[in-house]
């Protein structure tokens, strides 16, 4: 039997995929990350009636980089979700470029705790399939396929991605400029940003890399998303 099974932060991403597929159980792993209370709040907010499993085994506080990267994250997320479900979904995009996020890392994974988890202790075991349902859309994508479903575009902007420990929408950091990215280019922005993104300081790097010749930020499809939305917000950007 086949159980399916979100790692579900409350983040866009993982919002949208859980509102696309309500047959899917959703897990939120606090990992004692600077920003997990945070999300805690929020997720909880988002969707009142729909139950969200929260294990708190989980404390990577002491490996969490100053960029708020934690080494190996997704694969002891996996771990986690493999005693809720043996199909797990990871609400990974094409912009989502660290290698624990793409297509082999995916198929390992599964290979991997597939074979974990397979005789021995385990003869009853089913076989285990880590998913990547939309790593071929960029974000403004998959805002726009939750759109085209009739999704309350109002929810979007209430979604939490921020890497701040208190801040909401710091407007700063690359979750927040990558999610003002995907609702500006869909019109659908009415988040209450503590900074507007579209001043953020790390604006001139992130041009400069997508222009450079054979650059690449995201992926191309959010790259030109990008170049779009700057367009209207900061043409200086582009001159």
């Amino acid at each position: 039997m086949t159980t399916s099974i979100l790692l579900y932060s409350g983040g866009l991403d993982s919002f949208i995929t859980a509102m696309l597929n309500p047959e899917v159980s959703l897990l939120y792993v606090d990992t004692r990350a600077s920003y997990n209370a945070k999300e805690k709040y929020f997720l909880r907010r988002l969707m009142p009636d729909r139950p969200v499993i929260i294990d708190n085994r989980l404390d990577l506080s002491g490996l969490e980089r100053e960029d708020k990267i934690v080494p190996s994250r997704n694969l002891l997320l996996i771990a986690i979700a493999s005693y809720y479900g043996n199909d797990v979904w990871l609400s990974a995009t094409a912009g989502d470029n660290s290698r624990d996020k793409d297509g082999t890392f995916a198929e390992l994974a599964s290979n991997l705790f597939s074979y974990m988890l397979s005789g021995g202790h385990y003869p009853n075991a089913e076989k285990v399939q880590v998913r990547l349902p939309y790593k071929w859309w960029s974000k403004g994508q998959l805002v726009d396929k939750y759109l085209a479903a009739g999704h309350p575009p109002e929810f979007l902007s209430k979604t939490v991605s921020c890497y701040h420990p208190v801040l909401e929408h710091c407007g700063r950091c690359k979750a927040c400029i990558r999610k003002w990215i995907a609702l500006a280019g869909n019109a659908v922005d009415k988040t209450h940003w503590s900074f507007p993104p579209w001043e953020a300081e790390i604006w001139p790097d992130i041009v400069a890399k997508i222009l450079a010749p054979e650059g690449v930020w995201r992926c191309k499809a959010e790259d030109s998303e990008t170049l779009e939305v700057l367009a209207t917000f900061r043409p200086d950007l582009l001159r």
